[in-house]
Order: structure tokens, then C-alpha cells, then sequence
């Protein structure tokens, strides 16, 4: 690492950003303190737990930086069964729907919430490991084993595996593979296999047999990287879910920011490309009786109202980590990571207009209906924008709509997922629960209808 640019990138950095000194100078000594193989890839998440910053506050240092030279941004492509990398970008414009797996063989849709993750690194001028990005075996696939091996090294491991099957051992950073089959009489006798790790990036050996019981490898490193050998089971497991895997930033997360909108918001997908998302929580809104404001006030006037009722929303949306997708006409779709912060938005909002219609007449005054649901989609490029479509989408429009002024219609998939929500139930003027018929949609729809008066919103 050349500390001599890094401290001068450290120095330009704060007249181009509004992050305490405090946040930049504890993430400069976590960078002088970590090791390599932390500042390969930087996980935001690693750096908040030993400094005890925000996650939030450090990922605006980290895409700030990258604009003055200090940080590179990586996308990762994870295989839902081994959560090996299988693809690297450095933009989310480069992103693809699908993925292959060399390790285990299977292709893949790279689900945007569980399956991409985004981390930094220090800028090439700084520090170049020239190491193509990897992933080490997460703790729940149990590896066993476990070496790295420096360039023209030779080391050596032992475990005792004692059930009998099919494994595989392979280097995460090479791709070199073989298989291990473990069959026949157990045995006390520590059993060694030597193997090397050719210049051709394979294994010399690609298929041993043993017996249940001690196995030493001992591993010779020819090749001119860093390389590994991690021995796990020879199986598909079904995904890994998010939860078992270490915590990580997920590329839903990143565009939820408001620092990567402002600085990266104009990267969007291919036209003919599309990411699939397991789960997100979408918020419609709506103006009540818009159409006779418009009427009452005339088109300047009611334009007036409903510009302001937009600076109300999105300030709302954005103090919850949500992000305003689009405005239809005088309606406003915005997207969250979770249903909590969708309602909390809302929950706001409904006071900020309770307090802006009691200092004004009757004929400004903005009563807005709120509909919250969650579920999955997809993210596209429509119009050179980040949009989202799919059923999921559909039925938080339709239950908007049938929403009434000052109400708030959750979904029953939302509300379940949501404490804020029961807590709004708990505190609101009526809570009733429903089953509803959406427009263009045949399945009925169980939902919950939140009404808060004007005297409960302006407390």
C-alpha cells in the first residue's frame, strides 16, 4: 500500500464531502491496520463493527471516494449453493440476469437482494494485489482442510472426515477442482496426498480416494498467485439463504443510498437485460380528490399544491433509506428494503401534512392515500431509469387505490413483516381488516386498512 498517495487522497477528500472528519479519519486506520486480504475487498459491514460507524455514514465515504480516486466499486456475483464469485463488475450497468457456477456446475438468476453484493477497494495508484476477486467457503458449508499457499510454497493441513461420500476440493482464487471419495473401512492411520497447483491453474491431481478417517493434504503452490485448497461435500445444497452466509452490503442496499442516486443514479441496466428480486417493499401514494383540487385552485394553484406535496413525500421516503422510483401524474411509487421503513415513510408523511393542512384553507390543505406492499420483482431500464415491474408492483398500485384519504392499505404480507405497522394498528383512529377485489387482479387480496385521523396525525 503507498501510504504516501493514500494520505493524499485522505487529505482532498473533505472538500469534496460532508462527512465528519471523525468517519473519514477512523476509516483511514482501519485501512492502515487491516490486512490484505480485508482491504481486497472492503465490507462495509467489517469496517462499522471495528470502528462502530454507521453503515450508512461509511458508505458515503466509500462512493464519494471513488470520484476522487481513493476507492474502486466491485459487484459480485454469488452462487447461491457454494457463494463463490462467479462474476465481478465494476459497474451495476454491466450486471447480467443470469450466472454460471464453474465449482458446481449449475447456472443461476442473480437474485438482487441475496445474490450480488457490492464492496470497495482501495483505488490500483494506492495498492494493486492484481487477485481476481474471490470468496472463501462460508462457516455453514463446514469446510474442511483449509490451506492458502503462497507462490513457490508447500504447506500442509489435516482433518478427519468421517462420513462417507463425495467431496470436493478446490481454490477459490485458481478454479482448480478434484474430486475426494471417501469409501470403505474407517481408518486411524492419517493418510496423505500430496498435490500441486500447476501453472495452468489446475490441480496435478484431480481425483483421489480415501478412506474414512485422518486426511493430510499437502499442497505446492507453482503458480504465480496465491492458492488455496478448502475440501467441502460434492452436493447441490438448496440456496444459501442470506441469514447463514457472513453479513454483507447487497446490491438492493446500495441503491437504496442516497449518495450512490447522487452520484451513480444515471448507471442503469442494459434495455434488454432485467434482475430479478426476491423481496421489496413497495409504497404508492396518491392525492385524494385530486381532480376537484385542480378544478377549485386551476392548474397553476393545484400544480403549486402538488409540487410541495412531492417535497413532502420524498423527504419522507429518503429519511426512511427508500428512494423514489417515479411520479405518475400526482402519484409517487418509492421502494424500500424493508416493509418497517415503508410504513414508518408513510406514517410521517401523513403528519407532515396534517401539520402543513392545519396552517392552511381548506382548499390547499392535501390529504393523501398511502397503499404498502411486499413482495417480489424486477428491476429494468425504462425511459434510461432504474423501474420496477411484476405482480408485486401491480397489486401495491391497486391497493393504493383503494385506499381513502389519510389511510394507509397494507397488504397482509406487509403488515405481517412490519412492527411498525401493528404498532400504527395499535394507535390509529381504525383498524379493520379486509378482504378486497384489486382491480385486474382475480385473486382477492386480504388487506389491513390503517386510518389515522387529522387530531392522532398532528400529534
Amino acid at each position: 500500500m503507498d501510504m504516501k498517495a493514500l494520505n493524499q487522497r485522505f487529505e482532498i477528500f473533505p472538500a469534496s464531502s460532508d462527512t465528519p472528519n471523525a468517519v473519514l479519519q477512523e476509516l483511514k486506520n482501519w485501512l492502515v491496520a487491516s490486512s490484505l486480504e480485508q482491504r481486497l475487498r472492503i465490507n462495509p459491514y467489517e469496517v462499522a463493527a471495528a470502528t462502530g460507524r454507521s453503515v450508512n455514514d461509511l458508505l458515503s465515504v466509500l462512493l464519494t471516494g471513488i470520484a476522487t480516486g481513493l476507492f474502486n466499486m466491485h459487484w459480485h456475483v454469488h452462487c447461491p449453493h457454494c457463494n463463490m464469485v462467479t462474476k465481478e463488475h465494476e459497474s451495476f450497468f454491466e450486471l447480467t440476469q443470469t450466472s454460471h457456477c464453474p465449482m458446481c456446475d449449475v447456472s443461476f438468476e442473480a437474485d438482487f437482494l441475496t445474490r450480488i453484493e457490492v464492496n470497495f477497494s482501495l483505488h490500483p495508484s494506492i495498492e494493486n494485489p492484481d487477485l481476481p476477486a474471490f470468496c472463501l467457503p462460508p462457516p455453514v458449508l463446514t469446510s474442511k482442510i483449509n490451506l492458502t499457499v503462497m507462490p513457490g510454497e508447500t504447506l500442509a493441513n489435516s482433518d478427519k472426515i468421517e462420513e462417507p461420500g463425495r467431496y470436493r476440493y478446490f481454490c477459490p482464487i485458481t478454479l482448480a477442482k478434484g474430486i475426494l471419495e471417501v469409501q470403505g473401512e474407517p481408518t486411524d492411520t492419517v493418510q496423505e496426498f500430496k498435490i500441486r497447483q500447476l501453472g495452468t491453474l489446475q490441480y496435478d491431481l484431480n481425483h483421489i480416494v480415501a478412506r474414512p478417517g485422518p486426511i493430510r493434504f499437502e499442497l505446492t503452490n507453482e503458480c504465480s498467485t496465491v492458492c488455496g485448497a478448502y475440501v467441502i461435500q460434492n452436493i447441490l445444497p438448496d440456496g444459501l439463504s442470506l441469514e447463514s452466509l457472513p453479513v454483507r452490503l447487497t446490491g438492493l442496499q446500495v441503491i437504496h443510498h442516497p449518495d450512490y442516486r447522487r452520484l451513480f443514479g444515471d448507471q442503469v441496466l442494459p434495455e434488454d437485460e432485467r434482475l430479478q428480486i426476491s423481496s421489496v417493499a413497495l409504497l404508492f401514494t396518491d392525492i385524494a380528490g385530486s381532480t376537484e383540487m385542480y378544478e377549485t385552485l386551476g392548474n397553476a394553484d393545484a400544480y403549486s399544491v402538488v409540487r410541495d406535496h412531492f417535497s413532502v413525500l420524498f423527504e419522507a421516503v429518503e429519511a426512511h433509506d427508500g428512494f423514489v422510483v417515479k411520479t405518475i401524474g400526482d402519484a409517487v411509487m418509492a421502494s424500500f428494503m424493508n416493509s418497517d421503513d415503508a410504513m414508518q415513510s408513510a406514517r410521517d408523511a401523513i403528519r407532515a401534512f396534517a401539520r402543513l393542512n392545519a396552517n392552511t384553507d381548506q382548499d390547499h390543505g392535501v390529504f393523501v392515500k398511502f397503499g404498502v406492499h411486499r413482495g417480489p420483482a424486477i428491476i429494468v431500464n425504462l425511459n434510461s431509469r432504474i423501474d420496477y415491474f411484476g405482480s408485486t408492483v401491480n397489486r401495491a398500485a391497486r391497493i393504493q387505490d383503494c385506499a381513502a384519504a389519510n389511510e394507509i392499505v397494507v397488504s397482509e404480507d406487509a403488515f405481517i413483516d412490519s412492527q411498525i405497522a401493528r404498532d400504527i394498528a395499535r394507535d390509529c383512529d381504525g383498524e379493520r381488516r379486509e378482504i378486497v377485489k384489486l382491480k385486474g387482479i382475480e385473486t382477492e387480496q386480504l388487506v389491513h386498512r390503517l386510518t389515522i385521523a387529522e387530531t392522532i396525525a398532528a400529534k
